[in-house]
């Protein structure tokens, strides 16, 4: 990626452009609630909504392309961020100690036979620094080719216990290394080819350096792959992109009814909201709000939420409840059903089949005979309790 389409993605138009689209797949196309969301939240908020879900998840992924694009020290330092927010179901405590072992025989096997790996080694250093000028650069570039190289060359310890995800990944590399040993002619042909675009560019250092780049990166997608799982759920990304980069919200009014969705703006007059399922806008008068909290919006695709790999700043996330009405319960001081549904504004019917619901074959005979009479201005059984749902627009 040249200078050029870096400056051409980051200008005004692009992101414009980038936050007009996310705002239409929010408000479901459509451009007055579309909008209306822009004048409350703005045009960063949107970017920087859409970009930090993915954050967490994809940072491995994001390093790896910046060592595609040979910016290696900025790949290093996101292969570090993601040690520390991306989730993954390994364990530093099983990890190390295999890490530690491997790294002990690699190097009891370049002492035994040192020119090889060194020449390799030195020869790596030379073309990183003709190539980068910049000696942060340049040490970066050289641990992270000579990592890919490590985990290339040197097999697997069959007597570790090794995590099924990094020996699949370990033995995957060393079936390709057994079958280029078995082809030398293919090898051959291969080690030719970037000589002979050499030979058009008249640029060694630049191919040589590409040509490694791109083999340490096909080295560590399939240990990123199995030790940093992505979600496969084609929904999990759909609704990624749904979602407002605001936490949904049950804001409760004094007459017991609740709208979950996000709340746009609000001052000492108005909330400004949009619904949760219907994407539609409504404004509920500030005196009318009697209570508000965060709620989950209950996506089914999330990625299981496995700790990072290094846990020296990690919490567990608090439970955060679900944006669905959650089931309440009154208790009958002899009023008619009417003025008890009355009160917390649901229909008697509808508290009656609940209640049936929830009861089902444990009904008082009181109760059944009440229902069967289905006199809803009689009164009710002192001290039965009926269930119901909290009336919620979303």
């Amino acid at each position: 990626m040249t200078a050029k389409s870096i400056a051409l993605l980051l200008s005004p138009i692009a992101l414009i452009l980038i936050g007009a689209t996310r705002l239409f797949v929010i408000s479901d196309y459509n451009t007055t609630t579309a909008i209306t969301i822009a004048s409350s939240g703005g045009y960063v908020s949107t970017l920087l909504g859409s970009v930090v879900p993915l954050v967490a998840v994809f940072m491995p992924y994001v390093a790896l392309v910046l060592l595609l694009f040979r910016q290696f020290l900025l790949s290093i330092i996101a292969f570090v961020f993601a040690a520390f927010i991306t989730p993954t179901p390994l364990t530093l405590p099983a990890t190390l100690p295999i890490a530690k072992a491997e790294v002990h025989r690699m190097l009891s096997q370049v002492s035994g036979d040192p020119v090889i790996p060194g020449f390799i080694a030195l020869l790596i250093l030379i073309l990183l620094a003709d190539y980068t000028n910049n000696l942060f650069e340049t040490l970066s570039g050289f641990v992270i080719v000579l990592t890919a190289f490590a985990l290339l060359f040197v097999a697997w310890n069959a007597h570790l216990s090794i995590p099924v995800s990094l020996s699949l990944a370990g033995n995957g590399e060393h079936r390709v290394i057994a079958l280029a040993s078995e082809n030398p002619l293919i090898v051959t042909l291969i080690a030719v080819v970037p000589f002979i675009i050499v030979s058009i560019y008249r640029n060694t250092a630049t191919v040589l350096t590409s040509a490694m780049v791109i083999l340490a990166t096909i080295v560590f997608i399939p240990y990123i792959y199995n030790i940093f799982p992505v979600p496969r759920h084609q929904n999990y990304y759909a609704q990624v992109l749904h979602e407002l980069w605001l936490p949904p919200e049950g804001i409760v009014l004094n007459s017991g009814h609740i709208y979950y969705g996000y709340v746009l703006s609000a001052d000492t007059d108005w909330f400004t909201v949009l619904l949760l399922k219907s994407r539609t806008v409504v404004y509920l008068h500030t005196g009318e709000v009697a209570g508000r909290a965060v709620c989950q919006a209950g996506q089914q695709d999330q990625p299981y939420p496995y700790p990072p790999l290094f846990r020296i700043f990690y919490t567990p996330p608090p439970h955060i409840p679900p944006c669905v009405p959650k089931i309440s319960i009154i208790r009958s001081d002899g009023e008619s059903l009417n003025a008890i549904a009355s009160a917390v504004h649901v229909s008697p019917l509808q508290m009656i089949s609940r209640t049936d619901v929830h009861l089902h074959h444990r009904l008082s005979c009181a109760l059944r005979a009440y229902e069967r009479r289905a006199d809803w201005n009689a009164s009710t059984p002192v001290g039965q309790h009926f269930w119901y749902y909290p009336p919620s627009t979303s």
